[in-house]
């Protein structure tokens, strides 16, 4: 099993992705974390041994934006790159905090 999910993914551009795909794929290692879509990308693959399955998952935190993956849809075929960690950052406040804040900002400057 291989992951070449990394911030070297994209070195040789788009080319260089293609033929490490390629090459990864010819040789039947189990390989995750990069695709020529999201799906491909983002998806778990899964080794049989006779000890049981293994599975592989891959996500980059280190990468720059335009590496990501992109969603395939029925109009677009997707973007080929790496599975980036996605984030959404949410603060939370209870509502007494809440509404201190809302009157500290009607305080006058």
């Amino acid at each position: 099993m291989v992951s070449f999910n990394n911030n070297h993914t994209f070195d040789y551009s788009y080319d260089g992705m293609y033929k490490t795909y390629e090459a990864v794929e010819e040789s039947g290692l189990v390989h995750t974390g990069v695709g020529y879509n999201l799906g491909e990308a983002s998806a778990p693959k899964y080794l049989e041994t006779p000890n049981g399955r293994v599975a592989l998952i891959s996500v980059s935190t280190s990468f720059n934006a335009t590496m990501m993956a992109g969603e395939q849809t029925r109009r677009v075929k997707g973007r080929p790159g790496v599975n980036g960690m996605r984030l959404e950052k949410i603060l939370g406040v209870t509502n007494e905090d809440f509404e201190k804040i809302q009157n500290i900002a009607k305080l006058p400057l």
